[in-house]
């Protein structure tokens, strides 16, 4: 099978076949057994090169030595980055020497959920964990989460405790979004649940909640598929929101693990809350309330968020360019065909197409 995506990648030739049960991939002459693989671990890098390569070393010096020692791979994609940070990432893939790692390089910047759907394109295995590349792993959080979605068939995702550079726990997960936690206050639309939610650091029992952050969100790859994986509709924030609201929507359910931690600098590949990432993010929320509740509710929805910005617009520069912006894009459409449409990885995977 020659794959020539429009992605820049070196053309190679992959076969996939069956030999006495196991799934064999060439690759530059050399057989490599890929059966064995339980996790995909997916990064989408943009102008982060010495954060990404840190990244990767953390999860080698932790899996490694450990139970997922050769049964993981990294598939990384650069969105477009400047070149000589591309060529950066692309010389330390290339000296590690690992089979278990790939790099592919986009002629576009995708944003961020569109990118991890390419990641997808050279590895899905039963589980993938999908990593922002301004994260850092001091301990194996990957084992017990896979444990976990293992042994409770209905959990589609997950993620540890998060923290910040320093080590001190931060948010991890949030409650969907509503036109009451957005602008009169969660404390009065979710009085009860309120505190519950909102805590950084619940040790203890898996916690089942809405949405966690896509900083690290661990998911079931058929339950992902099922689902239509990211909607490539959304360039930037509010993705994870919109997946595990299309979960719950089909029976799955979403957890935060306390038990386990990574650490995330926190804007490390957007360089900081700019006005323009503001604004995206903004305009992801319109989007992904129009698109799960309705056209008079994301228009109600927009229209609040016009007055709000609107009530801000004069004191502040920023806040009136963010005010115009919000103000000319009017309401993001959805995509119809994105609430049915699913996956199908049986390529990537090496799964023989159903009959």
């Amino acid at each position: 099978m020659l794959r020539l995506p429009f992605l820049e990648l070196e053309a190679t030739l992959n076969f996939t076949f069956r030999k006495s049960g196991i799934n064999l991939y060439r690759k530059l002459g050399e057989f490599v057994d890929m059966e064995k693989a339980l996790l995909t671990i997916s990064i989408v890098h943009f102008n982060t090169a010495e954060m990404t390569k840190r990244c990767i070393e953390s999860i080698f010096n932790v899996l490694d030595s450990g139970p997922l020692s050769g049964l993981y791979e990294i598939s990384i994609v650069d969105n477009r980055s400047d070149i000589l940070e591309y060529e950066n990432l692309s010389y330390f893939v290339e000296s590690i020497g690992r089979e278990n790692v790939f790099l592919q390089r986009s002629c576009m910047n995708t944003g961020f959920g569109l990118g991890c759907m390419l990641t997808l394109n050279r590895s899905a295995r039963e589980n993938i964990a999908f990593v922002n590349s301004d994260t850092f792993f001091d301990e194996d959080c990957f084992t017990p989460l896979i444990k976990f979605l293992k042994g409770h068939p209905k959990a589609a995702a997950i993620t540890p405790q998060h923290k910040d550079g320093g080590g001190n726990p931060t948010r991890s997960f949030s409650r969907f979004d509503s036109f009451g936690s957005r602008f009169i206050g969660s404390w009065v639309s979710c009085p009860f649940i309120a505190d519950k939610k909102n805590s950084n650091n619940l040790k203890g029992n898996v916690t089942t909640v809405d949405f966690i952050f896509g900083s690290f969100m661990m998911v079931k790859r058929d339950a992902f598929a099922i689902v239509g994986g990211f909607d490539p509709s959304i360039f930037l924030y509010y993705e994870e929101m919109d997946l595990c609201l299309r979960l719950k929507k089909c029976g799955f359910s979403t957890h935060f693990y306390p038990n386990a931690s990574f650490r995330h600098i926190g804007n490390g590949s957007s360089s900081g809350v700019t006005e323009v990432l503001r604004l995206e993010s903004l305009l992801s929320m319109i989007y992904v309330m129009r698109k799960h509740r309705g056209a008079v509710y994301g228009l109600a929805f927009y229209l609040a968020l016009v007055f709000q910005s609107a009530l801000k617009a004069p004191f502040k520069s920023r806040n009136r360019r963010i005010f115009i912006g919000v103000l000319k894009a009017f309401m993001p459409q959805a995509c119809s065909h994105r609430l049915t449409q699913s996956c199908n990885f049986e390529i990537t995977s090496g799964i023989p197409p159903n009959q």
